[in-house]
């Protein structure tokens, strides 16, 4: 298995340097390779991979996933590719835990099932990341670079299960919940206190609109002491976790 992190030289130094301190320590603890899915950010620097792919604005980041998945696809070495952006925690022995119970032999796109934008398929929210087997991305694979070039600008997850779409077995219905839901894996911690606090704005006082919970349906505010010294603060929001 493989992650790969969707950053940018804007965001890296602060929610790239955090998924390096946190959870993608222990991925790579376990022989989990984490990339960075950047050609401009030092990864390397702090021991981990980089892909090369240029960056993008936001309405074009869909691009950067193909890329990333081309990538993998022509290497051909893992069973699974997971995508996850740069403000996504990961518990990775659940993670681990959970995919043994999969087979990536089958045609399998892991994830929180978005009831967004339509697509030929159910795609998997692209927030706190997905899942792609082998044989999906097989499937899938030679046909990356076409989507990619035709499509102009878009939501990276729903184009990917457009382009997946176009190029499967007509029983293939597209996201599948990862066991129970994706947050077995992306942890929501809703509710539960820690140290001693109940709410964010108790934990960390808000300055201006920079600390605040944007949604309050996974408030959690939570301190982790980094390999430098440095507390890093992560505040859920919903299904991903945003390192301040």
């Amino acid at each position: 298995m493989a992650i790969f992190v969707l950053t940018s030289s804007k965001t890296f130094y602060d929610r790239g340097r955090a998924v390096i301190d946190t959870w993608g320590r222990v991925a790579e603890e376990r022989g989990i390779p984490v990339y960075f899915a950047s050609s401009v950010v030092p990864a390397e620097k702090y021991g981990f991979l980089t892909l090369d792919i240029p960056e993008t604005d936001y309405e074009h980041i869909y691009q950067r996933t193909f890329l990333a998945l081309e990538h993998f696809h022509k290497l051909n070495h893992y069973d699974w590719i997971m995508k996850v952006d740069d403000d996504t925690y990961v518990n990775v022995d659940q993670l681990l835990k959970a995919i043994t119970e999969e087979d990536p032999n089958q045609l399998r796109l892991l994830g929180h099932m978005d009831s967004g934008p339509a697509a030929p398929i159910h795609s998997c929210f692209g927030g706190p990341g997905y899942i792609l087997s082998k044989k999906l991305l097989n499937a899938v694979g030679p046909y990356l670079a076409k989507c990619r070039h035709s499509a102009s600008e878009g939501a990276e997850d729903v184009l990917l299960a457009e382009c997946i779409g176009r190029h499967k077995p007509q029983w293939f219905d597209g996201c599948l919940p990862f066991r129970s839901d994706v947050k077995d894996v992306v942890e929501d911690l809703t509710g539960m206190p820690v140290n001693g606090y109940e709410t964010v704005d108790q934990l960390m006082q808000p300055i201006g609109n920079e600390h605040k919970c944007i949604n309050l349906e996974a408030a959690l505010l939570m301190s982790i002491e980094s390999n430098a010294g440095d507390t890093i603060h992560i505040v859920c929001r919903q299904y991903t976790w945003v390192f301040k």
